[in-house]
């Protein structure tokens, strides 16, 4: 089992998360919260925080769930529901897995505002390489 600086260290791999700004929060067996610290960079034109942006973070919290003490596991879908606009603050993502098969694994993510408020949520199915 690896400590959260170890996981931290490992997913800097994903320089794409990482350079959006999301930040490992927590993780457990099947289980990740990570952050994101709105920025202009991650606005859209409207002035709320772009669908990318939310679908990065999303994916990104579900690999970290998927990943962090197991072989490497990849998505192989996600689907993801807006549900209000985010504009500033910090935002905070958590993935769970809901079924854990010998090669497939489902995962659920949902992003909330610094308030509470849903911001998105997603599903994702991952291909699980032992």
């Amino acid at each position: 089992m690896k400590t959260i600086e170890e996981v931290r260290e490992w997913f800097k791999a994903d320089h794409y998360a990482h350079a959006c700004g999301v930040w490992i929060a927590e993780v457990a067996d099947g289980y990740a919260k990570c952050t994101l610290q709105v920025e202009n960079r991650h606005l859209n034109a409207a002035g709320t925080v772009m669908g990318g942006a939310l679908f990065t973070m999303a994916d990104f919290t579900c690999a970290v769930a998927a990943n962090w003490n197991r072989g490497v596991t990849v998505t192989i879908d996600g689907q993801i529901n807006f549900l209000g606009a985010a504009k500033g603050g910090i935002l905070t993502a958590e993935a769970r897995r809901r079924k854990d098969g010998r090669t497939l694994g489902h995962y659920e993510v949902t992003i909330v505002s610094e308030h509470n408020a849903a911001v998105a949520t997603a599903v994702f199915n991952v291909f699980q390489k032992s």
